[in-house]
């Protein structure tokens, strides 16, 4: 606000300066108008800085009035944290980690999502440079056998969020299916009372070591086995 006393004279121009708070020198960052606002830009964010503004007049300029110290920041806030990531889709070299939206974005539209990665007990690695828009990301690069937690932040204008609670533990491992059919079986052999019978061994086995084999029998006519 202008001045209560302008000294008998018009004021015809403002003076405004900056400081960072832990220095001495001022910097002039406004000067040669009347208008009682100015804009500073060039902020460095995270910095702390002291502001001063004199009034001028053709007597001369006046003494300063300094603000209270100020952390330059975005006008919006950080993204609140995604949701606690779910895997799917496990491989032994691969997983799709998904998530839900923050509940907040902070007031400004969130421009991403980085996934973190970390074997357990481990340090958490980033998996993507870039942001991902989607709420999915498929993470290559696992190592069959290792036990994994997953982690994802949101990111607006204003930075980070805090990250999400971790996913639970994960191994990567082959995916487990059940195993083809047997080939071929055969009847090797019979009598009144029993029966031998070979066949030869599915030609997959789902990912995971053939456990043993279940035998059925059906009368002739008959639809229940």
């Amino acid at each position: 606000r202008p001045p209560k006393d302008d000294g008998g004279s018009p004021i015809t121009n403002y003076i405004v300066e900056k400081k960072e708070s832990k220095k001495e020198t001022w910097g002039i960052v406004s000067s040669g108008s009347s208008n009682t606002t100015a804009k500073i830009q060039r902020l460095q964010k995270g910095s702390e800085y002291v502001f001063r503004v004199r009034a001028e007049n053709k007597i001369g300029i006046g003494k300063p009035l300094e603000s209270t110290p100020t952390v330059a920041k975005h006008m919006f806030d950080p993204p609140s944290p995604p949701g606690k990531p779910v895997v799917s889709d496990i491989t032994e070299n691969a997983a799709t980690v998904s998530w839900t939206i923050p509940k907040s974005d902070g007031g400004s539209p969130i421009i991403g999502y980085l996934v973190e990665r970390r074997e357990v007990s481990g340090k958490w690695i980033s998996v993507n440079k870039t942001p991902v828009l989607d709420l999915k990301f498929r993470v290559p690069a696992l190592y069959e056998g290792n036990t994994y937690e997953f982690r994802v932040f949101a990111e607006n204008i204003a930075g980070l969020s805090k990250p999400s609670p971790p996913s639970d533990p994960i191994k990567a491992s082959r995916p487990i299916s059940p195993p083809g059919p047997p080939i071929n079986p055969k009847l090797k052999d019979k009598s009144r009372e029993t029966a031998d019978l070979v066949w030869t061994k599915p030609n997959r086995d789902g990912g995971s070591p053939i456990l043993g084999y279940i035998v059925e029998c059906q009368k002739p006519g008959a639809t229940q086995w």
